[in-house]
């Protein structure tokens, strides 16, 4: 009985390291050899890892003779935060080194990193708000202003339609249902506001700036980068061209 009820405290905290990597926009290639990694070391030598768009697949298979196999689905929406990935790479290697120096499992060092796993999975993202509005802010001003050599008034509108921009992002990332139309939404609304304001800026200028973040330059690199870090999957196919799509 002791021995079940850690091996589910193990399950309970790979299923909670995927859906935090996942969360905070890790790699799908690297989220896939940190779990499979983890399991290794927790002694979860039978648990398989298939990662999906938002998705993580997850199957834990019994070590006795009955076979048993439970299928686990993680569904959750990725965003890139770099602060929580840091966060959740330090509670890992403290939980897995005490596991690799102890010759017998630690109950209270796998509810102490479960704790953790479920305050980082919980807590606010690094940059709120704000944070985010001066991020859209400084790379619609900078991009109108390098990229197309624009005027102080086409970089500062540029800012503008960039905040409107980030404002229909945090819409979108509370309201699940507009997040499907998020990106043809905003880029018809920036597009409008670029042309009503023709008369006193560059419309190409201002407009493509004001919508440079909705790019998807990271998720492209990202799934190019995960299908040549080994050889071509389905999953990382469909990352791919999820991504070529939008």
């Amino acid at each position: 009985m002791p021995h079940q009820i850690t091996r589910a405290k193990k399950e309970r905290l790979v299923v909670l390291l995927g859906e935090c990597l996942l969360k905070s926009g890790c790699p799908g290639h690297r989220a896939e050899e940190a779990l499979q990694h983890s399991a290794s070391i927790l002694g979860l030598t039978n648990a398989s890892f298939s990662l999906l768009p938002e998705t993580v697949l997850v199957t834990f298979m019994s070590d006795g003779g009955n076979k048993h196999q439970q299928s686990l689905m993680i569904k959750s929406p990725t965003s890139l935060d770099m602060g929580k990935i840091g966060q959740v790479h330090q509670i890992m290697n403290r939980c897995l080194i005490q596991q690799a120096n102890t010759k017998k499992d630690d109950d209270d060092v796998l509810d102490q990193c479960i704790q953790a796993l479920q305050h980082v999975s919980n807590s606010p993202p690094t940059w709120g708000f704000l944070g985010t509005l001066f991020s859209f802010f400084v790379s619609s001003f900078t991009a109108c202003a390098m990229l197309f050599d624009g005027s102080w008034i086409d970089c500062i509108l540029s800012g503008i339609l960039g905040l409107v921009v980030a404002v229909l992002f945090v819409l979108a990332s509370c309201r699940p249902i507009y997040g499907r139309v998020f990106e043809i939404s905003a880029c018809v609304f920036v597009s409008a506001l670029a042309q009503a304001l023709h008369a006193y800026c560059c419309f190409t200028s201002v407009a493509v700036s004001g919508v440079l973040n909705l790019l998807p330059g990271y998720a492209m690199t990202m799934a190019v980068v995960s299908n040549n870090s080994s050889k071509l999957s389905l999953t990382r196919l469909n990352r791919l061209i999820e991504k070529r799509q939008k």
